[in-house]
């Protein structure tokens, strides 16, 4: 068996466990299943970690912020978009520029990994 073929299969298995596990506990609970609800759960169990989220955040606030900054130049403001983002995310000015470099290698849609 492939490192690929044994990969799709822990997958899988991950996505088998996670259905029951948050079965339970949102049971526990007497929550709704929804998506918010099973963000809750994968965060609070740790499986998503904060800097996934705040990474994730980051480059869609600053397409936003960009977005807003094209009222002042046509191609908007990169470093006013930064600068707004920074203010409403818990990270710094340098990591904001990493994330938003890194992009592609971070949140790049692979369907060939989740079965």
């Amino acid at each position: 068996m492939t490192k690929r073929q044994k990969q799709k299969i822990a997958n899988q298995e991950f996505a088998r466990r996670i259905d029951l596990a948050f079965y339970d506990w949102r049971k526990k609970r007497g929550k709704d299943s929804n998506v918010h609800t099973l963000l809750e759960y994968l965060v609070r169990h740790n499986i998503i970690n904060q800097t996934i989220i705040n990474r994730w955040l980051c480059i869609d606030e600053y397409k936003a912020q960009l977005e807003l900054t094209k009222k002042i130049r046509p191609h908007g403001n990169k470093q006013f978009a930064i600068w707004a983002t920074e203010e409403l995310l818990p990270l710094g000015e340098t990591q904001i520029k990493s994330n938003i470099v890194n992009h592609a290698t971070f949140f790049r849609d692979q369907a060939q990994k989740f079965p």
